[in-house]
């Protein structure tokens, strides 16, 4: 009987997830277009709801108690981190304080964009605008609890992290290699079947980017790209160049004889 009643609760919560996602697919079309790439996975490790840029995964406990519209933000949140690339982006900075300025970033955008954040997440109006190493940059070492739980990997992302991160549990491995040939055969299955020179960290990466390009494009030509989103976008596709690049190179062409300074 139990057995009967823990399978109807998993199909309960993951009618709502998928509603919830169909309702982001039509009210949010980038963020629906991102989702439609992390399958969803019921994992018994996952206390809240986690990805690592394969899957996306979730406690049943966790979002059965979870608003309609909670259930929605944190599906955007986690589709955020993907496409912002924030799986990819930690190099050597602490883990802990990158999550929390992750999630500052992210639950800023969505903010912005017009959605509502649920009770306890991460956020501050004085990081509008900022980046996720501009945000790392200005945290306290104080730890702080983030809503969702990052899967990101100690040196890249993907289901061997999770293994790794999750004492060596070869069912996150498992699970998340199923659910992600299964959900979708897209242009990341392609490369890592085809045995390619990259480290498979550097091709989820590589997806994310063709991913949220054809997501952005679709956005804005249909007009629902939002201008917090557009500007982070805009900054990942095109980054800022730090002061210290801008010194570098002009003092490399003093050096080579090609600055030229004019009276104003």
């Amino acid at each position: 009987m139990r057995a009967v009643e823990g399978d109807s609760a998993s199909a309960r919560v993951r009618r709502k997830l998928e509603a919830a996602r169909a309702r982001l697919i039509l009210d949010r079309p980038f963020i629906g277009a991102l989702l439609m790439h992390l399958p969803l996975v019921e994992h018994p490790r996952c206390a809240s709801i986690a990805t690592d840029a394969r899957a996306l995964y979730y406690s049943r406990d966790y979002i059965e108690r979870l608003s309609f519209d909670d259930t929605r933000f944190m599906l955007a949140h986690e589709a955020l981190h993907c496409a912002l690339l924030h799986f990819h982006r930690r190099g050597h900075r602490l883990a802990a304080r990158w999550d929390r300025a992750c999630d500052y970033c992210v639950n800023q955008l969505l903010v912005d964009d017009g959605f509502a954040p649920p009770p306890g997440a991460l956020l501050d109006p004085a990081f509008r605008g900022l980046s996720a190493e501009e945000i790392y940059a200005l945290l306290p070492d104080e730890p702080a609890e983030t809503l969702d739980e990052h899967w990101f990997g100690r040196a890249g992302s993907g289901e061997a992290a999770i293994a790794s991160d999750r004492g060596g549990d070869a069912e996150a491995t498992q699970l998340a290699g199923e659910a992600f040939l299964e959900a979708h055969r897209d242009g990341f299955d392609e490369v890592a079947t085809r045995g390619s020179t990259l480290m498979p960290a550097e091709a989820l990466a590589e997806a994310w980017r063709n991913r949220l390009a054809s997501a952005a494009l679709e956005a804005a030509n249909v007009g629902s790209l939002g201008a917090a989103l557009e500007e982070a976008l805009d900054r990942l596709i095109q980054p800022r160049l730090p002061w210290r690049a801008l010194l570098a190179r002009f003092l490399l062409d003093v050096a080579r004889g090609e600055h030229r300074y004019r009276p104003a």
